[in-house]
Order: structure tokens, then C-alpha cells, then sequence
């Protein structure tokens, strides 16, 4: 298990706020993300996911009885 998480952490990188207050992401994170212009920020419990909004909008193209049942499954 340390070597999966030491591998997946290695691509972690520090990355600074710009002065309008946004994220800057390295060009190696944009390319393996595929993220072009458009992204979106996703909370996931304790951290955050950014995903290309054409990725993301395909991802999640889940209808109302699909999630109901699967919200179900998981107790909620």
C-alpha cells in the first residue's frame, strides 16, 4: 500500500495562488488531466477534483432514479 501511495503522491507538486486568486496547474497536470479551458471543481470529501467540463458533464450523466437507487445502496 506505500508503494501504490508514495507512487500516485509523486506527481504532487506545491503550486501557488496568482493575484486573481486562482490555481495555477502545472502544463504536465493540464495534459494527464486533459483539461483544455473549461474545468470544474469538484469537492469530494477532504479534497477537491478538477475535471475538464466535457469529462466531467459524460462522467456524470446519471438520471434521477439511477441516483436514488445508488444513494439508497449507500444508506443515505
Amino acid at each position: 500500500a506505500r508503494r501504490v501511495k508514495r507512487t500516485l503522491m509523486a506527481s504532487a507538486i506545491k503550486t501557488k495562488i496568482d493575484g486573481q486568486g486562482r490555481v495555477l496547474i502545472t502544463q504536465g497536470h493540464k495534459a494527464y488531466a486533459g483539461l483544455d479551458k473549461n474545468v470544474c471543481v469538484i469537492g469530494v470529501g477532504n479534497h477537491v477534483e478538477i475535471w475538464d467540463e466535457d469529462k466531467w458533464l459524460a462522467e456524470n450523466d446519471i438520471n434521477s432514479e439511477e441516483l436514488a437507487e445508488t444513494l439508497m445502496s449507500l444508506g443515505f
